[in-house]
Formats: structure tokens, sequence, C-alpha cells
């Protein structure tokens, strides 16, 4: 004689319940964590993207948020918290976001953790400060007269480039554009041109012709893609071709220079 059924009573799960369970189960994971090719690895979730890295058949880490080096000395060397964001895409992966420290303990300040923003072709657009506020971009700064002489107009009356402005470009973009009003005294003829320094080595935009004792504004740009995410000096060169010495000069003054991506 079986015994009745007892609802409250322990008893083995049948093979439709464990199932059933199983299903559950993995719904709610789903529903709580809805990211697939995920994985979690000592406190570090890593989504693993659709292509692969550069030289390499591992698939990118398209997002990291959790823990990793370098470590936060403020927790003893333990590995700081932050994230990552990465491009998924056939370049092998270009940072596009992060928060994190990169130089934790700089200057004995400890962990401070900033914002920093990737161009997808790597190079940086923007830099929180590790005390607050923007790093990079910095501020245009504005262009000083160099001129042989405190004039508003400098000038030079040499047959070799001499500089008669100069300023400090922040190359956020690839090219320099600028504005210059160019005036030569009676008698002088000459060639000018905006010449900018970076790591690489210096270029130069167009050399731009003036007739004697003529004035124009030369309106045009140098290319400085090579310098982009640095800071770097840039100068307005002069010289005489004709008619230069003692008071007669070639002349510049600064309309506007800026730089950009078209």
């Amino acid at each position: 004689m079986s015994s009745p059924f007892n609802p409250y009573a322990p008893r083995d799960q049948s093979a439709v319940e464990v199932i059933a369970y199983v299903r559950r189960a993995i719904d709610e994971m789903t529903r709580s964590n809805p990211i697939q090719s995920a994985v979690v690895s000592s406190g570090l979730i890593k989504w693993i993207g659709n292509y692969t890295n550069s030289g390499n058949p591992d698939k990118i880490n398209f997002l990291w948020i959790g823990e990793f080096l370098p470590g936060d000395p403020d927790m003893g060397g333990r590995p700081q918290r932050g994230f990552s964001l990465v491009r998924d895409d056939s370049r092998g992966g270009v940072s596009a976001i992060a928060m994190y420290d990169p130089t934790p303990d700089a200057a004995n300040s400890g962990l401070r953790q900033v914002l920093i923003v990737t161009s997808g072709d790597t190079k940086r657009m923007f830099e929180e400060s590790r005390d607050g506020g923007q790093r990079y971009p910095e501020e245009s700064q504005w262009m000083g007269p160099i001129g042989d002489s405190a004039q508003i107009w400098p000038g030079t009356p040499n047959a070799g480039f001499s500089t008669l402005w100069e300023g400090r470009a922040n190359i956020v973009g690839n090219k320099l554009r600028y504005r210059m009003f160019a005036y030569n005294d009676p008698g002088v003829s000459s060639e000018s041109r905006m010449r900018v320094s970076l790591d690489s080595g210096d270029v130069s935009g167009t050399t731009h012709t003036l007739g004697v004792g003529a004035q124009t504004v030369f309106d045009s740009e140098v290319d400085v893609s090579a310098g982009r995410g640095t800071t770097v000096s840039f100068r307005w060169e002069a010289r005489c071709t004709a008619g230069g010495g003692g008071a007669n000069k070639a002349r510049a003054s600064v309309v506007s220079a800026r730089c950009y991506t078209p």
C-alpha cells in the first residue's frame, strides 16, 4: 500500500523538473547579464570582439571592466578598477575610451584615474588632468612678435629666413591653417613661410612670394598630421629677396592661426 503524496516532504526532483530548473536559471542569468562571448577572470570582465588583434589570431577584448594593472598604490599595489573600450574592427583594436590611471603614484599622488578619448587613427583627442579639468587638447596660444624691433609690424632686413612671429600649436587636427598679412617696405621684395617644428622634423608650408613694396594676405595651411597629439612650436619666417638692409624690411602681422581637420 502506498503512502499518500505529501507535497511538503523532501523528495528527489524528476528529470523534467531538473531540466526546467536549469532552463529557468539560464534564462535568469541571461536576463541579468545579456553580454554574450564574455568571460570573467580574476575580477576582470572581458567582452570578446568579432575581430582579431593585428598579427595575432586571438580576438580583441572589446571591453574590459574590473581590475587590472598598473596597481593601486593606495591599496598596496593591488590591481586598480576601471574600464577600457576598444573599437571592434579589422584594424586590430584601437582604444576609444578608457578610465584608469596609467601612471599611479606619479609624484607620490596615489591613484588618480583619468578619462582618455582616442581617435580611430590612434591619436588622442582628449585627456583629463590628474588634478581635474582638461589636460589635452590645451587651449590655443597666440603668436608673439620676434622681429628685430619692438614694432606692431615686426620685420627683417636679412637675406636669410628670420622668425617674425612664434607660437605654440596644439596639434589636435591634421592641418595648421593660417592667415597672415604681409607687407614690404619700399624697394623690398620677399619670401615668407610657416614652419612647424614636429618631433619627427620640421615641416613648412607654401613659400609665399611678395613683390617690391607690395602687401597682401596669405591664407594657406601646413600638413601637421605627423604631429597629432603633441604641442609644438610654429614660426612665421620671412626673408628679403631684394632691397633689404637698414630700415627697409619684409614685414608681417598675424590675422589668425588654428589647428583642425577639414
